[in-house]
């Protein structure tokens, strides 16, 4: 387990050789959750603050699960994790895919998975009629 400090009520993913890693958050994005784009996706946290982070390892969390995404992500370098202030970086293990599950509280749970996934909301707190998921952000600036 990792303790991150989130600002901006983002969690990045990200291809740490990316020279603009950070997402830009258009309507879709934020409607839907996270802001995607190849080699990077940042994930709504819903509010800032100090998270529990868990990499590749399962909760028995009997707390309820906000949000909970899986979606296609493969970097050729090392991955980066966190937010804007500080990330940490992990071994690259050929990943295709990454579910991502945010807990009531403040635990993030985020696993690598070996298979290519389609991309697909598993869960979310928000109303989603007829949404289609929205993979071509652009870059921060």
């Amino acid at each position: 387990m990792i303790k991150i400090e989130i600002e901006y009520r983002q969690i990045c993913v990200f291809n740490s050789k990316l020279k603009n890693p950070y997402n830009d958050w258009s309507e879709k994005s934020v409607n839907q959750g996270f802001a995607y784009r190849k080699g990077s996706i940042s994930f709504d946290t819903e509010y800032d603050g100090c998270f529990d982070l868990y990499l590749n390892e399962k909760l028995n969390n009997t707390d309820e699960i906000i949000r909970e995404f899986e979606l296609p992500f493969s970097a050729k370098n090392e991955i980066e994790i966190g937010s804007i202030i500080k990330t940490v970086k992990i071994k690259n293990n050929n990943y295709k895919s990454i579910n991502f599950k945010l807990y009531e509280n403040n635990q993030i749970e985020i696993t690598f998975l070996n298979n290519k996934t389609k991309p697909r909301i598993i869960k979310t707190n928000k109303k989603l009629d007829k949404l289609k998921l929205f993979l071509k952000e652009r870059p921060a600036k």
